[in-house]
């Protein structure tokens, strides 16, 4: 049995998320966590950061842009789940959106703000890159492929132990990372849950190291 754990503060509760991830892990279960945890911790197999508000600028030393809108309570929330569960081996991290910034924060990174003010807006739909020797080529074999995208703030400096998986086609915006050593992390910017574009499925299949 698979477990999966759902911030209370996610823009899905765990009763939507299980009824995505039964058409994909028919033997799992999701549960809904939050920061109040204490030993012994639930044992987790996955734990989902999902999309929502900014990222608060505030976690990585710099002042809200003016288009910045954060929520410091989920912030706090799913900051102190990260730091219960960074160094469990057997609890890995899947980041969609706003899920893919925070863990990218959460590792020491910084994120750009606003990405029409600097000249780097894209339209929802649109071409990503696959980097060289990404575990998502597995899953993936075109190199080039369509996805979707609603947020305006993106990664700026990776963090600690993170490589770049997917690149924006025209801009380089990073759309995607993964752990450098061992497979803490994978996350993507655009949202494979709507099951809106192609490769939407395998992507969620990558996400969730299915058949590896």
């Amino acid at each position: 049995m698979i477990t999966i754990g759902i911030p209370h503060t996610g823009m899905f509760t765990a009763k939507n998320w299980q009824h995505l991830i039964n058409q994909l892990i028919p033997e799992s279960k999701t549960i809904t966590i939050s920061e109040k945890m204490i030993e012994p911790l639930p044992e987790l197999d996955f734990i989902i950061f999902d999309g929502g508000a900014d990222v608060s600028p505030h976690l990585y030393n710099e002042t809200p842009h003016i288009t910045t809108l954060s929520n410091a309570q989920r912030d706090k929330v799913e900051w102190k789940i990260g730091q219960l569960y960074m160094n469990n081996p057997k609890t890995k991290f899947i980041g969609i959106c706003r899920g893919h910034q925070f863990l990218n924060v959460l590792m020491g990174g910084t994120l750009y703000q606003d990405l029409r003010s600097i000249g780097l807006g894209h339209k929802s739909f649109h071409q990503t890159i696959q980097t060289k020797k990404s575990k998502l080529s597995k899953y993936i074999q075109d190199s080039s492929i369509l996805t979707n995208s609603y947020h305006h703030q993106a990664v700026k400096t990776l963090g600690n132990n993170l490589t770049i998986s997917l690149k924006e086609a025209n801009t380089n915006i990073t759309e995607g990372l993964e752990s450098t050593e061992g497979d803490k992390i994978r996350s993507v910017q655009c949202h494979p849950e709507f099951v809106e574009f192609q490769h939407a499925l395998n992507l969620l299949q990558y996400l969730f190291r299915l058949n590896e």
